[in-house]
């Protein structure tokens, strides 16, 4: 095969197919969103790290059984990068709250899961940073 500017040539054992085969089946197996159901738990993971932060948003369905609805991510601005941990790891949940607030209003059941373990006390916190 010919080698073009910046393009290696494929042998022709059918690396190129099967490299082909791989890669659609990892787009087709990939998790799709779907639309929440009626009274299922819905699950929040958040991460931040220093860089960005994002969360995930799933729902328990009756049979146990969890369903992917969304994902939520954004760079931190450069004077969000110097907040210690703690708050950064709060900022990704009030993100997420407010960037999904249409779609969160009228759920009753929901758990939110994060890596530091002192958010838990949050509302027990006499006095919170700006």
């Amino acid at each position: 095969m010919a080698q073009g500017r910046g393009y290696s040539a494929i042998s022709s054992n059918g690396e190129a197919v099967q490299a082909f085969e791989m890669w659609k089946d990892a787009i087709c197996k990939a998790p799709m969103p779907a639309l929440p159901g009626e009274g299922g738990e819905y699950v929040l993971h958040s991460d931040a790290c220093k860089y960005a932060v994002g969360a995930v948003a799933s729902q328990k369905q009756q049979d146990e059984q969890t369903i992917f609805i969304a994902i939520w991510s954004r760079k931190l601005k450069s004077a969000e990068m110097q907040y210690p941990k703690y708050n950064r790891k709060l900022l990704v949940i009030c993100g997420t709250v407010e960037n999904w607030h249409r779609n969160l209003h009228c759920i009753r059941d929901s758990m939110v899961y994060t890596d530091l373990a002192s958010l838990r006390h949050i509302l027990t916190k006499p006095r919170l940073t700006a």
